[in-house]
């Protein structure tokens, strides 16, 4: 497709779903990284008997592990395609950060904060190019809305975490929003990649 050639009616008309899907996933991604600092707050230091300085070890780890992780998940999904990265990213990090109420086991505890940092950060670097690659040439409306779409999970998640420690029968729950965003990408997401076929088409031009 050059410049100035209309879209392929196939992809106008998947943009949307795919769209909606992505930014549902960030949003449910995001939201499930900010729940540990409340629940080490009102839930594991209390349980565990963390101090501040452990309490601050367990948040930096995660933060650490987000911040560079992803680099290596972008690496890795240059190389080999992130599409699994995308879809499986959600589920574990609804599993994951679900469990953070009901370990009785610190070591677990650590466990499952990996786990969730690195699915957090498994799930950006190609979800970003895969939102930036839904944009019409010189748009940048999916970007951004995909964007908006993660500090609502910020803002969301904390209320809901904190909500969830109070109602036990809340608990089991909190991972399937995860798992029904993974189930969404898995039907909205092509094999082979949106972001990958348009840069074959950038290729193409600069030839």
């Amino acid at each position: 497709m050059g410049l100035g050639e209309p879209e392929p009616a196939e992809e106008h008309r998947h943009r949307g779903p795919r769209l909606a899907s992505l930014s549902f996933a960030h949003l449910v991604v995001d939201g499930y990284g900010s729940f540990l600092a409340p629940i080490v707050a009102l839930v594991l230091a209390p349980r565990f008997g963390l101090g501040d300085d452990g309490a601050a070890r367990l948040l930096a780890l995660n933060v650490l592990l987000l911040s560079l992780g992803q680099p290596v998940f972008g690496y890795l999904s240059d190389r080999w395609g992130g599409r699994g990265w995308v879809i499986l990213a959600p589920a574990a990090a609804g599993l994951s950060a679900g469990s953070f109420l009901s370990l009785g086991q610190f070591g677990w505890v650590v466990v499952a904060v990996v786990v969730n940092a690195l699915a957090i950060a498994a799930f950006h670097p190609e979800a970003v190019a895969l939102s930036g690659a839904l944009d019409r040439r010189g748009s940048t409306t999916a970007m951004a809305v995909f964007m908006a779409s993660g500090p609502v999970g910020l803002s969301l998640g904390p209320l809901v975490v904190t909500w969830a420690a109070r109602h036990e029968a809340v608990q089991p729950w909190l991972p399937w929003l995860g798992v029904a965003a993974s189930a969404l990408l898995a039907v909205a997401l092509p094999r082979g990649g949106v972001r990958r076929r348009r840069l074959a088409k950038g290729v193409g031009l600069l030839r």
